[in-house]
């Protein structure tokens, strides 16, 4: 009896190890179930992340190029513009919607459009085109008395507070070390002593956001200015297309600033139109203004003055703002700078 025992006991022993065993393989078997399906919706939710990161990156290619082809459209619009010594803002590159706005390319468009804000008028100059650099002041050419003069209007502060934010962009370019005032400006010594610490520049500006360097200019000044002020050209300001802002600035007194934008906008009173008035020569200028208007000795003189130094009548590089929109709400806007001989002097995508 004892040994049937046995056998039955071992019997009953070899079944169950048989059944952990299978018991055992199936958990496993469930295990590597749930880890292969863990594994397949982990690698699927990583290819679709990696298919619409694919999408978007095509997708910022096409707006990259669409906007491309909007700054390649300007530039041929420059460079076959009829021959003229002078520009003014009826010219085809400055505002014209039929060939700047929405223009389609591929499955895509692009439009190029600008708002270009005058203080004294409070009225933003809109168009679809380009904007002339030579309607700005040049940050790299012009005198601090001009600059003192464009804060107290643009900023509105004080003589003095405008006296230091010129002295300090003087301070920056200018090629020594001394201070051009006794206070207020910045020179080595105080961009070395800050938080973060860099040398003055003592060079030309190269790009405009530059001026975020420079002491005073925060980001909330810099968004003020910047669409007056640029780093190209020859300092000379065109008087067809600049603002009263920068006629008062260049030191005309507001009644001859107003004058001369008053005398381009033509008999309808608008600007950008067929009937606008042009100079075509600085020669030119005092006398057809004098026609129009009854000014002192005092103004002709100032007149003469500002036009031999300072006034153009055309402009050789531009500013293009070029937006590429696809389906949905996508877009791509790339600024930059373009002469007019085709050459590309600046480039950036936002």
């Amino acid at each position: 009896m004892i040994p049937m025992r046995i056998t039955n006991l071992s019997g009953q022993s070899v079944f169950r190890s048989a059944l952990k065993s299978k018991g055992s393989i199936l958990i496993l078997a469930l295990w590597s179930l749930c880890l292969l399906s863990a594994f397949a919706v982990i690698l699927n939710y990583q290819i679709r992340q990696a298919l619409v990161l694919a999408s978007r990156i095509d997708q910022k290619d096409k707006m990259r190029w669409i906007a491309a082809a909007g700054v390649a459209k300007v530039m041929a619009e420059l460079k076959h513009s009829p021959a003229q010594t002078y520009d003014y803002l009826a010219d085809p590159w400055s505002n014209n919607p039929a060939a700047f706005r929405d223009i389609p390319v591929g499955d895509g468009e692009f439009t190029l459009e600008y708002f270009y804000p005058d203080t004294y008028s409070a009225v933003a100059q809109a168009g679809y085109g380009c904007v002339d650099e030579e309607r700005k002041l040049n940050i790299n050419q012009v005198e601090p008395e001009v600059l003192t003069r464009f804060f107290r209007v643009v900023l509105s502060v004080d003589e003095s507070l405008a006296q230091e934010l010129a002295a300090c962009i003087v301070d920056w370019r200018d090629a020594d070390s001394q201070l051009s005032i006794p206070t207020g400006s910045a020179e080595y010594f105080y961009y070395s002593s800050l938080p973060f610490s860099y040398p003055a520049k003592n060079a030309d500006f190269e790009v405009l956001e530059e001026l975020l360097l420079v002491k005073g200019f925060s980001e909330n000044v810099f968004e003020k200015i910047k669409d007056y002020v640029t780093i190209y050209g020859s300092g000379r300001v065109n008087i067809n297309t600049t603002t009263q802002v920068i006629l008062f600035a260049l030191g005309l007194d507001e009644d001859l600033a107003a004058k001369i934008i008053l005398y381009r906008m033509g008999p309808d009173g608008l600007g950008q139109t067929p009937d606008d008035n042009v100079f075509v020569s600085q020669s030119e200028i005092v006398p057809k203004l004098s026609q129009f208007y009854a000014f002192s000795s005092a103004q002709i003189d100032q007149l003469n003055r500002i036009v031999s130094q300072y006034i153009a009548v055309g402009s050789n590089n531009f500013l293009i703002k070029s937006t590429a929109k696809l389906s949905g709400k996508n877009t791509l806007t790339v600024f930059s700078v373009v002469n007019r001989d085709g050459k590309v002097l600046y480039w950036r995508e936002n």
